[in-house]
C-alpha cells in the first residue's frame, strides 16, 4: 500500500529544495491528498556534506533545528480569513533503510483546527477541501543544523512573505482518472506569486514535529 501511494505521489509537481550554497543536501518534495490527509513525500536527491540525523522523536522535539530535515510552514487560511499563524511541520530525515524516500501525512482536521483556533464559523469560511483548494506552503531545508538551512530563494532565516517571488501555494487537483471515491488519492499543483492579506503575525507559529523514517 505504501509503495502504491509513493508511486502516485511522485506524479505530482516537484518542489525542489537546496541549502542555498551553505551545504550540499538537496531534496524534492511531492504532495498528494485525500479526504483525510495532506501528504508529503521527501526524496533526497543529493547527499549532505555534513550529516546530523536524530532517530529518536522525543529528542528531535526539543531541538528540531539541530539536524538534517525539512520544515513546512503551512498557511491553510491563505488570506481567506484571520489566522494566528502558520502550522510548522518539522520533519527529521532518518536514513535507516533502503531508499532516499521520507513520507509524512497531516490530517486535515488538525490543520483546520490550528488555522481556525477550533472555531466552527471560521472553519466554514475556509471552504471545502476539494480540487481547487489553495493553501500557502513555505518549505525550508536544513543540513546538519540551522547554520546550513535555507528557504526557497536562498534566505537563511526569513521565509517568504506569501506575496513575493519565492512564495509557494499548494493547489489541490483531482487525479486524472478521478471518480467519486472517499479514498481517492489525488495530486497537487505547486503555484507561485500568490496574493494574500498579511494575516500572519511574526512569531505566532504553531509547531508540530515528527521523526521521519526512510524507506531506503
Amino acid at each position: 500500500m505504501a509503495s502504491r501511494k509513493i508511486g502516485r505521489m511522485s506524479k505530482s509537481e516537484t518542489l525542489h529544495l537546496d541549502t542555498g550554497g551553505r551545504g550540499k543536501l538537496q531534496c524534492d518534495l511531492h504532495f498528494a491528498w485525500d479526504n483525510q490527509n495532506l501528504s508529503v513525500l521527501v526524496q533526497q536527491t543529493a547527499k549532505s556534506e555534513k550529516v546530523h540525523e536524530i532517530t529518536d522523536a522525543a529528542a528531535y522535539r526539543y531541538a528540531p533545528w539541530n539536524s538534517d530535515g525539512v520544515w513546512l510552514h503551512i498557511d491553510l487560511a491563505n488570506g481567506r480569513l484571520p489566522s494566528v499563524g502558520d502550522l510548522v511541520l518539522a520533519m527529521s530525515l532518518n536514513s535507516k533503510g533502503q531508499r532516499d524516500l521520507f513520507e509524512a501525512s497531516m490530517p486535515w482536521d488538525v490543520l483546520i483546527r490550528c488555522a481556525t483556533s477550533g472555531r466552527a464559523q471560521l472553519a466554514q469560511r475556509l471552504g471545502k477541501i476539494a480540487p481547487g483548494f489553495r493553501l500557502g506552503c513555505e518549505p525550508m531545508l536544513i543540513e546538519f543544523n540551522h547554520a546550513r538551512q535555507s528557504f526557497i530563494g536562498g534566505a537563511q532565516y526569513i521565509r517568504a512573505t506569501g506575496r513575493d517571488a519565492n512564495s509557494r501555494d499548494i493547489v489541490l487537483r483531482a487525479a486524472p482518472d478521478c471518480r467519486p471515491s472517499i479514498n481517492k488519492f489525488s495530486y497537487i499543483t505547486v503555484g507561485r506569486h500568490r496574493r494574500r492579506n498579511c494575516y500572519r503575525p511574526a512569531g505566532l507559529l504553531r509547531s508540530a514535529s515528527t521523526c521521519l523514517k526512510s524507506s531506503r
